[in-house]
């Protein structure tokens, strides 16, 4: 998660972003993972089909994250 950081001066400044110090992101790799079904899977699939897809996968992340991931 980034953190945005006020920019020189308070007229018309940039925003800027920080990455999370070492103790944030710690927490962050502690948290659970997302739980997904074959369900969750199939219905990505169902959905790549009827978009008349006909090169594509399926990927899920280690947050439970399901991408249609399409191309050769």
């Amino acid at each position: 998660m980034l953190r945005a950081r006020p920019g020189p001066d308070s007229a018309g400044a940039r925003v800027g972003f920080v990455m999370p110090d070492d103790g944030e992101a710690a927490d962050r790799d502690e948290a659970p993972r997302a739980q997904w079904r074959q369900a969750d899977v199939r219905r990505a699939i169902a959905a790549a089909e009827k978009a008349g897809l006909s090169a594509y996968r399926i990927e899920i992340a280690p947050d439970g994250t399901i991408a249609i991931v399409v191309g050769d």
